[in-house]
């Protein structure tokens, strides 16, 4: 049995990080899994704490770090080839990336520092990350989907949608479980980006989070209907003040 550690959405709280580390040190592992978005929402000097952890670690064999949307946006915008529709995501009201964008702004005579950062962190991510071996159906992944109802959809606006489209041979916004090919029929998939537990019943209903009518205990994965897909965003804990938490998966 292969015991899987993962941790998703992180947004800069370098020092819960840690916290989350130091818990899960108690436990046996055979890997951690980074799902990507490690920046925004934090002080901009607690982010660049976190890359260079991250950095750091990327050596280590049991740790895989994945990319999510905000590091590409912010790494974008250092390298100065975020699209305009980039920026207006990345910075709208709650999505932390205002905060990130002027902060870096301010620290202008860092900003070549910054970028080279980045360069060395995120150039070696992945987008996803299977091993048919070590982790037999198994599947991780920050984004490439969209929550409808209690099923997902390949969606068809981001980066990680064309990836996943491409990967599993799917039409746009197709439904998820009736197009996947076989090799991924009994897969279990571990999605970052979607707050859990309770987002998944707002996506349906188009009501965007509001941290006002989100209220849980603690952070757990969510399972989605009665597929094999969980979600592990830990964004609701971040926004409760609530400590990073890593979700074990023991694979067979």
């Amino acid at each position: 049995m292969t015991i899987v550690q993962v941790i998703s959405d992180i947004h800069g709280h370098y020092s819960k990080l840690l916290d989350a580390v130091a818990e899960a040190d108690n436990f046996p592992y055979d890997y951690r899994i980074f799902i990507g978005d490690y920046l925004d929402r934090a002080p901009i000097d607690e982010e660049m704490k976190m890359v260079g952890w991250m950095i750091d670690n990327q050596s280590n064999s049991k740790y895989k770090f994945l990319i999510g949307n905000h590091d590409v946006w912010c790494w974008d915008f250092c390298r100065d080839k975020l699209k305009l529709s980039g920026h207006q995501i990345w910075r709208c009201d709650g999505n932390g990336g205002e905060e990130t964008y002027q902060a870096i702004l301010k620290l202008e005579k860092r900003r070549t520092n910054i970028r080279k950062l980045l360069d060395r962190c995120y150039s070696k991510m992945m987008m996803f990350y299977e091993d048919s071996e070590e982790l037999p159906n198994f599947f991780f992944t920050h984004s490439g989907f969209s929550v409808v109802g209690n099923s997902l959809i390949v969606t068809n606006d981001d980066l990680w949608g064309g990836n996943m489209r491409n990967l599993m041979k799917t039409r746009d916004n197709a439904s998820f479980v009736s197009l996947l090919p076989n090799k991924y029929k009994d897969y279990t998939f571990v999605i970052g980006h979607w707050m859990t537990p309770h987002k998944i019943d707002l996506i349906s209903s188009g009501i965007s989070y509001d941290d006002n009518i989100t209220v849980w205990e603690e952070p757990m994965p969510h399972k989605v209907g009665n597929s094999n897909v969980y979600l592990v965003d830990n964004g609701c804990a971040i926004n409760k003040n609530i400590g990073l938490k890593f979700f074990t998966f023991n694979i067979k």
